[in-house]
């Protein structure tokens, strides 16, 4: 009984010895799904990035309303005073 005993703790102590030595040996290259996790939030992020061509577009909607904005300041309607007034009259 007692050989049993040490034997089964003998192994038990060299297992527990030997375990983190073989874990650190051991090669973990990434599996192929965290490959392809890593593939698709790669492009997630290049998406989310504008282009030189909307950067452009942008720019010039941008120009474009600045524009329009400028040039709908101007009325048509009299000032109010009484020169103008007059001359509406």
């Amino acid at each position: 009984m007692k050989r049993y005993l040490f034997s089964t703790l003998s192994v038990l102590i060299t297992a527990a010895a030997i375990s983190p030595v073989a874990n650190a040996a051991e090669i973990k290259d990434p599996t192929l799904h965290q490959l392809r996790m890593a593939n698709i939030d790669a492009r997630n992020k290049e998406e989310l990035k504008p282009t030189l061509q909307q950067q452009r577009m942008a720019n010039m909607d941008e120009r474009n309303k600045a524009v329009a904005f400028e040039g709908s300041s101007s009325t048509t309607f009299p000032k109010i005073s009484s020169e103008s007034f007059m001359d509406a009259l």
